[in-house]
């Protein structure tokens, strides 16, 4: 078989990697925690599902946009556990839908195994 890509590895690698848990929803590859801001999100916006070609799954949080920009410690454990839910479902890689969840990125990657980038290729990389 074809080697997928740097970022997946051969499919030899992903034996015994990749498993499938029971869960009511499968198949999305990408999480992606976004603040629970109500604008309209058009097609290329990350909180935009249609901007991928590919699915993902949300995970939204309620906080002030503030605390993202200001990296308040207050603001951890909301983000950390909304990765965690995201990583229970199975996701192989987890996003933030800001840029400035890259302040939260450390926490994150702490807390989760699953590959990790932030906005802008950041978070868990958060």
């Amino acid at each position: 078989m074809k080697k997928t890509g740097d970022y997946l590895g051969s499919p030899a690698d992903l034996d015994g990697v990749v498993s499938v848990t029971p869960q009511p929803v499968a198949g999305a590859a990408i999480g992606i925690i976004a603040v629970n801001l109500v604008y309209p999100k058009l097609p290329g916006n990350v909180a935009n599902a249609s901007t991928f070609a590919f699915p993902v799954d949300y995970e939204v949080i309620d906080l002030a946009i503030e605390q993202l920009f200001e990296a308040d410690p207050g603001a951890v454990d909301q983000i950390v556990q909304a990765a965690k839910r995201l990583e229970a479902r199975g996701v192989r890689a987890i996003v933030g839908a800001c840029g400035y969840f890259a302040n939260f990125q450390t926490q994150v990657q702490a807390a989760v195994v699953r590959g990790r980038h932030s906005s802008g290729g950041r978070l868990a990389g958060l």
